[in-house]
């Protein structure tokens, strides 16, 4: 309990703040509270330390947050230790509240835990609770340098370890490590102004998601062994409510059952705008964009197995899509797929191809885009069939530009038409190579399909072992057919 001593304290320092001075400020950091007068207004920031020993004002978290009245700011310091809120299993469940102007601070990772249960809860248990836990619209609510255990198994049947389910603006989620949650590692809806930071994910249904709102920054997280998500940008169902301006960057995600970041707005829905993955690496997962537009995929390293950058029209139609600067190693059937989107940039990737399953056809770059296509500077190595093709889609009426790109040692053909309507096409300037003696591919570039005028120029081509260009219907000059030095 807070002692009588230190409020007493704090209303005398206000009687004299009042009468001497117009503007104060005292930093939380320098004392138990501080003292805003501003026109006549006083704000009291209160500040509480829990510590299981008793050295503290409280020994129990959910106590501490309490005492803090309503519509006052708080601060509250966690010491080190063990903290388990549900020792007993007694229903109704504690959980610590998430409130407004209150920061909520332990001791560092793995020093501060927190359990809301002392053991395990096996898929689909009915002992199960959110760990901390919000109905109502919040504003400037932090959490810090903790531990949360929420104590069940990834099923997605139960709450998230961090659910804030009102309209939550200016929340500060950094340096906390969240384990064995049935749901969501982290949860926000409705929210304007959120930064989830340094924090390590595990053992979660899904990692992060951020339901229906606008400015958000998911930075340096990992996210680990999830069988859902690992970062979901996904719209507030109960009023469509997409998401916009945010930016996913520099999280290491590795192991996730589904999507890695899976920028897809609801289908029934508007779609997420302005949202940008970049710097992040991600180990056997995936990117996906649906029912987006204006969305950027910079800078990311995609490696082993199922990892790849999936753009489609599943959700709805992606637009305006810049894909610029991974690195992918992939086993999958594409590394970059494009299926049904508009106008869209595959810009200085490199690619690295490892061996699909048996009698796959896999190709570096598959892309069938409406109106706008630009796949340009990009380094494709060993695919088992083609380096760039439109993955037998017929999209026609479209633009499309490949230039500057290296492909190499390809199974079957370079550049390839798949025997569809592609609409105008320039391609210019590629080098297209098969190091192999003899050659593996069967062609460099064909389009033999009859609407196909492409223009074919400039290219440096040694490769196919029936012809290196096969367009009877484009113009074709100025190829190089030379080998390699």
């Amino acid at each position: 309990m807070a002692s009588t001593t230190k409020i007493s304290a704090i209303l005398i320092l206000e009687i004299f703040l009042l009468s001497n001075l117009q503007f104060v400020w005292v930093s939380a950091a320098d004392s138990d509270s501080h003292i805003l007068s501003s026109s006549g207004s006083v704000r009291l920031v209160y500040r509480y330390t829990v510590a299981l020993d008793g050295s503290g004002d409280f020994s129990d978290i959910v106590s501490a947050v309490d005492a803090v009245p309503p519509g006052e700011r708080g601060v509250i310091e966690i010491a080190e230790g063990l903290y388990d809120l549900n020792p007993d299993y007694r229903y109704p469940y504690k959980v610590i509240p998430a409130r407004s102007e209150i920061t909520i601070r332990g001791n560092g990772i793995d020093r501060t835990i927190i359990r809301s249960f002392p053991e395990k809860q096996f898929a689909g248990a009915h002992v199960r609770t959110p760990t901390v836990y919000s109905t109502d619209d919040i504003q400037g609510f932090a959490l810090e340098n903790l531990t949360l255990i929420q104590n069940g198994s990834p099923d997605n049947l139960g709450w998230n370890a961090i659910d804030l389910r009102g309209e939550n603006s200016d929340i500060v989620i950094k340096n906390v490590k969240i384990t064995d949650v049935t749901g969501a590692a982290i949860s926000i809806t409705r929210f304007t102004n959120v930064l989830v930071e340094g924090c390590y994910m595990e053992m979660a249904f899904t990692g992060v998601t951020l339901s229906g709102g606008s400015n958000g920054i998911i930075k340096g997280n990992t996210i680990k062994n999830t069988l859902g998500d690992g970062v979901f940008p996904q719209t507030f169902s109960s009023t469509i409510l997409s998401v916009s301006n945010v930016l996913i960057i520099d999280n290491h995600l590795e192991n996730i059952g589904d999507t890695g970041i899976d920028i897809t707005s609801n289908y029934l829905g508007p779609p997420h705008s302005n949202i940008t993955a970049v710097g992040n690496t991600l180990i056997n997962a995936h990117i996906r964009v649906s029912n987006a537009h204006h969305i950027k995929i910079l800078d990311n390293e995609l490696l082993n197995g199922k990892s790849w950058i999936d753009i489609d029209g599943g959700a709805g139609r992606a637009i305006d899509i810049l894909i610029e600067n991974n690195r992918i190693t992939s086993s999958r059937k594409e590394a970059i797929g494009l299926f049904g989107a508009e106008d869209c940039r595959i810009i200085n990737n490199v690619i690295t191809s490892l061996p699909p399953s048996p009698n796959t056809i896999q190709c570096g770059i598959s892309a069938a885009v409406w109106s706008s296509l630009v796949i340009e500077g990009n380094i494709i190595s060993n695919p088992a069939s083609y380096g760039i093709d439109f993955g037998g889609w017929s999209i026609g009426n479209n633009q499309i530009v490949i230039r500057n790109n290296t492909v190499t040692d390809f199974g079957n053909i370079g550049i390839y038409d798949n025997g569809k309507s592609q609409g105008l096409a320039l391609i210019e300037n590629n080098i297209i190579y098969d190091s192999n003696n003899p050659f593996e591919s069967t062609y460099g570039i064909r389009t033999d399909f009859e609407a196909n005028s492409w223009i074919i120029r400039y290219n440096r081509i040694y490769a196919g072992s029936v012809e290196h260009i096969s367009a009877p219907n484009s113009e074709v000059y100025e190829n190089i057919f030379e080998p390699f030095e």
